[in-house]
């Protein structure tokens, strides 16, 4: 035989104890009671109400809490807000995530990640310095690979010059209108009052 203790002002399950003394009656302190069960009953799985081992409802979301006043799932104004501040996280990391993805430019997909944008700007700055020691790139320098491994070359440090700087341009295009975007989405969250509007709202879509 088990006796479950709980708050009587909560109904929360404070310890469970057992004995085969029939009649047996736990010690309790001030503001406690017991029921007695033949089971043992999980305080993570259940409470008392009216003296009775009650399951715990589902919980409606993960920001939810449980509220022992009322025996009940409540969604406070601060977690409603919490909710949407990792909804507006996570239209940051998708916007990172697609501001470093290929990238179509001149009939072509290139890399644009971090390694691939500091190679570009790295390529730009030897140029710029090459012209100003009157030493420009040869033939057999003048090449990049893109996103397929295909190699284009060119004879002109001059056009190669301008095709990497229209590639910064265009990687330069979509940060700007990624983050357009970004701003948009985070104003329609901010604007969201049902919780589960705010779970739903899709970060993924709709980027271009």
């Amino acid at each position: 035989m088990f006796s479950v203790i709980y708050e009587t002002g909560t109904g929360k399950i404070t310890r469970v104890t057992s004995s085969s003394d029939v009649g047996f009656e736990p010690t309790l302190t001030i503001g406690e009671a017991f029921i007695s069960s033949e089971e043992y009953i999980n305080d993570s799985l259940f409470f008392i109400d009216e003296g009775i081992a009650t399951a715990f409802p589902a919980k409606p979301s993960m920001y939810h809490i449980w509220d022992w006043e009322t025996k009940a799932y409540i969604l406070s104004a601060e977690q409603l807000n919490l909710a949407k501040l990792e909804k507006l996280k996570l239209v940051n990391r998708v916007r990172a995530n697609l501001s470093l993805e290929p990238i179509p430019y001149d009939n072509k997909t290139l890399d644009a990640d971090t390694q691939a944008q500091s190679n570009i700007n790295g390529k730009l700055q030897e140029i710029f310095a090459r012209g100003a020691k009157n030493t420009p790139l040869t033939s057999g320098e003048m090449f990049w690979k893109d996103a397929d491994n295909v190699i284009h070359s060119w004879g002109s440090q001059e056009n190669y010059k301008l095709w990497l700087q229209g590639l910064v341009i265009a990687i330069s295009s979509r940060n700007t209108e990624l983050y357009a975007t970004a701003w948009t989405k985070k104003a329609e969250v901010e604007a969201l009052t049902d919780i589960n509007d705010i779970l739903n709202y899709d970060t993924n879509s709709n980027w271009s």
